[in-house]
């Protein structure tokens, strides 16, 4: 009997831990599913996390900087070399810093996209590698209501069967997340944006 009860605690602890999706994909344009309303994606602001230290990252003072961006989207570029060191090797020090840096925007109502920066890398021998690696990310920031997805790198976005491939590892643990390029593929399975 106590078997069962624990299991049973497990299971509901373990679904609780599953964010709900905000926003969705409908024919390739961003709309937030509390309002119904098209989100534009074409003014989103860089963040280029690679270029501040992981405490600086982690800081509310950081974070405030961004607290009038409601109106627009944060492209939270992240070099993909920064989250992993060497093979299967993490940056845990960043991606700690990363997730403070979601939960302080989070608090703000400010949203973004994670923008994986790959140098043209991340396809071929290395796509597997390199969604490792994100998906470890994505599982050190899960319960982060700020982010809503992830964008392709354009070596991925150009490769349907690739793009898939990725999306499917990443919606094992994170359905909620809908998926971005920054080129207009024409796939509607992922929302085209712009950087400011």
């Amino acid at each position: 009997m106590h078997g069962i009860e624990v299991f049973f605690c497990f299971s509901v602890i373990k679904d609780t831990m599953k964010l709900e999706a905000q926003f969705e994909n409908k024919n390739g344009k961003l709309f937030s599913i509390k309002t119904g309303r098209e989100i534009r994606t074409d003014n989103l602001v860089r963040v280029d996390s690679a270029s501040i230290d992981a405490e600086a990252l982690s800081s509310i003072e950081f974070a405030a900087e961004f607290t009038g961006c409601r109106s627009a989207l944060l492209g939270l570029c992240l070099a993909w070399k920064t989250v992993e060191i060497t093979p299967e090797v993490y940056n845990e020090e960043f991606l700690a810093a990363l997730r403070d840096f979601l939960k302080n925007i989070e608090a703000s109502d400010v949203y973004a996209v994670i923008v994986p920066e790959t140098d043209g890398t991340a396809c071929g021998a290395a796509l597997e590698q390199y969604t490792a690696a994100m998906v470890h990310a994505a599982r050190r920031i899960k319960d982060c209501e700020s982010v809503i997805g992830f964008s392709l790198p354009p070596e991925l976005a150009a490769d349907g069967e690739a793009a898939s491939s990725f999306m499917n590892a990443m919606a094992v643990k994170h359905a909620q997340y809908v998926y971005f390029s920054a080129n207009d593929t024409g796939n509607t399975q992922l929302v085209p944006y712009h950087m400011r």
